[in-house]
């Protein structure tokens, strides 16, 4: 039972489309998962910055010293020294092992 030619190339259009659009899916899926990552990162870079500073402020705040202590009328406390900003955050590139392992894994051949 042969199909006729121009259901042949409807379907082979519909393939053509169907490849395309899983190749847009697998890109987004793979910015998404770096996006989820750089996002996964920050928060702990914050949290981190957070348990830095609770310290920082439960040391200077330490109530066996008087707030004066060691200190002449005329000398200043030493600012508290706080960590460096965090690096900028980036996007990763979606080039790497695990995003081609993906999208091998997704390949859909004509």
């Amino acid at each position: 039972s042969r199909r006729p030619v121009n259901l042949d190339s409807a379907l082979a259009a519909l393939r053509k489309e169907m490849v395309g659009l899983r190749q847009l899916d697998m890109s987004l899926l793979c910015q998404l998962w770096g996006l989820y990552e750089s996002i996964q990162d920050y928060k702990h870079l914050c949290q981190d910055l957070s348990l830095c500073q609770d310290l920082s402020s439960s040391l200077h705040s330490d109530s066996s010293y008087p707030p004066d202590a060691g200190l002449s009328d005329d000398e200043e406390p030493p600012d508290a020294s706080l960590p460096p900003d965090p690096p900028p955050l980036t996007v990763p590139q979606t080039h790497n092992v695990r995003d081609q392992w993906l999208q091998d894994a997704f390949h859909i051949s004509l």
